[in-house]
């Protein structure tokens, strides 16, 4: 992310084409559910918790402005008016307030967009039975990527259970940019980019050419992949505003058996266990038939060694899924051979030269592309996050279980996302309301696959 000055920064291309994918119906908002043991922290202790972490958080002080005649990106501004209460609230859960319970309460806050005015997260504290609590938090994918997301979470976190309160003192806000202000630096970093790159092609040597011209070539074939359009399903038509939740648990073990079973990654047999549940639904729909394929958007994240948490640093496969084959092992090998062709074919070059290009987009040709690619590009949205392999704790509760959510857009009514926690690998599935009020039917799919593929 580009560093502008002391006073703000420049909002990144791919975190741009999140934030104005946001809109009614679409919440670009990631989310994670965490079951928690309830130590008896009051509200009041929480807020004070959250609030000594955010030193070590600062985009979540950080609001966003606008630069005036669109000629630029956002950029992140400290928000003078910060206050931890605003984003960190408690709700009670109706009686029994179990899982099913919390999961209508995931699904009703992930029906509603963040406020755009203040920092792009927010924080639900749920009381559950049995000596439970559940954190709700959302932060919009402008921020952060998932696995960014998750990273900037575990900053709330502690690897032991009686670890010293964080009381990290606060930095004071700094002064945003006037409109005026902004509107100069943008125009005038629009020409010092578009000097630097005239310089650099009339110096390039024909290797480097050589290698331009590649790149280009890969991002077209990427970008017209992305424009066939995949094939037309009832969970492709425009969603609501309102969602559905479920989370779904599986054993890492199982899954890492069913890897090592087949010579696949773990990645593979999550995407697998997705296409079973929604060849489930397919199935109870009447839609399925023989050679079915759905097109999926599985992020893929490019983060390098040492890279800061936060912003995006990722782009996307598009990986059809023979949802139609009958065979659950035969879909599993097809779906590694498919990885395998993008990770090792001219995809991931593709891609790379895709995000390369974005910094010199303007904001309209950003907000198409993004545009384009939520609707008609990809039928649903896998995403597979690891998380720890060993426990956190919230101020001496243990996490028990996490559950991701990633959000719906355009025309793809159903997102699952997928992560690792100790030895489990749950999913949480997101659903539209109206278009997948049968969504239980997908998972109950991914629990009869894991069976299927474990025999």
């Amino acid at each position: 992310m580009e560093q502008v000055d002391t006073a703000f920064e420049r909002l990144g291309p791919v975190d741009s084409l999140f934030w104005h994918l946001e809109g009614r119906p679409t919440h670009m908002h990631l989310g994670t559910l965490g079951v928690f043991e309830d130590t008896g922290l009051s509200l009041t202790e929480i807020r004070d918790h959250v609030a000594g972490c955010l030193p070590a958080i600062p985009r979540w002080t950080q609001k966003l402005q606008g630069v005036r005649f669109n000629v630029g990106h956002p950029v992140w501004v400290d928000d003078p008016t910060f206050d931890v209460a605003a984003h960190v609230t408690e709700v009670s859960l109706p009686a029994p307030a179990g899982h099913a319970e919390l999961y209508d309460f995931v699904a009703d806050v992930n029906s509603h967009p963040i406020d755009p005015t203040r920092p792009l997260w927010r924080i639900w504290v749920v009381r559950m039975s049995d000596n439970r609590m559940a954190l709700v938090m959302q932060a919009h994918h402008a921020l952060a990527d998932g696995i960014s997301t998750w990273e900037i979470v575990t900053q709330l976190f502690d690897l032991e259970r009686d670890a010293p309160a964080k009381a990290l003192p606060p930095a004071p806000p700094r002064p945003a940019p006037t409109d005026a202000q902004l509107v100069r630096r943008t125009l005038g970093d629009h020409v010092g980019t578009l000097a630097t790159t005239v310089r650099s092609l009339a110096t390039s040597s024909r290797d480097d050419l050589t290698n331009v011209a590649r790149s280009a070539r890969s991002a077209f074939d990427y970008g017209r992949r992305g424009l066939s359009g995949p094939p037309k399903t009832s969970l492709n038509e425009p969603i609501g505003h309102r969602r559905r939740f479920l989370g779904v648990r599986t054993e890492l073990d199982a899954v890492k058996a069913i890897k090592k079973d087949n010579g696949c990654t773990v990645n593979d047999v999550v995407v697998a266990l997705a296409a079973g549940g929604l060849r489930t639904l397919f199935a109870e729909r009447d839609e399925l038939y023989e050679g079915m394929e759905i097109r999926a958007m599985v992020p893929v994240s490019l983060h390098g060694d040492g890279a800061a948490p936060t912003g995006n640093d990722l782009g996307c496969f598009l990986v059809d899924l023979p949802v139609g084959e009958p065979d659950p092992l035969e879909r599993l090998r097809k779906i590694s051979e498919r990885f395998d062709e993008q990770k090792y074919g001219n995809s991931l070059e593709g891609l790379r030269a895709v995000t390369s290009v974005m910094p010199h987009l303007p904001p309209p040709l950003v907000r198409a592309v993004g545009g384009r690619l939520a609707n008609g590009a990809f039928n649903v949205a896998i995403s597979n996050v690891p998380g720890p392999s060993f426990p956190v704790y919230f101020r001496g509760g243990q996490m028990l279980e996490p559950f991701p959510v990633l959000p719906l857009a355009g025309r793809s009514a159903v997102a699952i996302s997928v992560m690792s926690y100790l030895d489990r690998l749950n999913f949480g599935v997101l659903g539209d309301h109206d278009l997948v009020p049968d969504l239980p039917l997908v998972g109950r799919g991914i629990e009869d696959e894991l069976e299927r593929l474990s025999a």
